[in-house]
Formats: C-alpha cells, sequence, structure tokens
C-alpha cells in the first residue's frame, strides 16, 4: 500500500457536498403523526395511550422524541418502570425483550 502525504488544504480542496435523503418511511410518518397532534397545555394517560395503540413503535418513538431520550436510555427506564420486562402489554414485552 503506498503512502501518500496530504495537507489538511489538500484533503478540503478535495471535499465536496453529499446530497442525501435523511428521511425514510418511519420518520416521514411520525413527522407527519406529530404534525396532528392536537396542541394541549397538556397531555393525559389516554393521548399517550391513543399514540400507542395507533402504531406501537411509532408512538414509543414519539415518546422518546418529547422524552429526549436515546433509545438505549428510554428502554432502560421503561425496562426499570416496569419491573424488568413483565410488561403492561405485549407490545412492551416484544421492546423489552
Amino acid at each position: 500500500m503506498e503512502i501518500v502525504a496530504q495537507s489538511l488544504d489538500d484533503i478540503l480542496s478535495t471535499l465536496r457536498p453529499l446530497t442525501v435523503e435523511w428521511q425514510d418511511d418511519v420518520s416521514r410518518r411520525v413527522i407527519a403523526q406529530i404534525e396532528a397532534l392536537p396542541v394541549k397545555d397538556s397531555y393525559t394517560v389516554a393521548d399517550v395511550r391513543k399514540l400507542l395503540d395507533t402504531r406501537f413503535d411509532d408512538g414509543l418513538l414519539i415518546c422518546r422524541l418529547f422524552l429526549g431520550q436515546s433509545k438505549d436510555q428510554f428502554t432502560s427506564q421503561l425496562s426499570a418502570a416496569l419491573k424488568e420486562g413483565t410488561g403492561c402489554c405485549s407490545g412492551c414485552k416484544v421492546v423489552l425483550a
């Protein structure tokens, strides 16, 4: 393998913008669901239940986004809250598995 010495300016001069589509089907669907949420002063358990009942995985993602948590953080805290995987429904059991 040949070693080529390059300066930072050489590397920077060859960089070009990379056009990518960052949104996939899930992100477009979740963004649409968030935009469709009614604006309220506060939300209830019934509102969260409706999110989860509509499309469970999307509902969990929306909850995580509102809480500002990574999937790992959220799953860990949800597991602890549900006594390590006992779950409140089959969807929770699947997520925590």
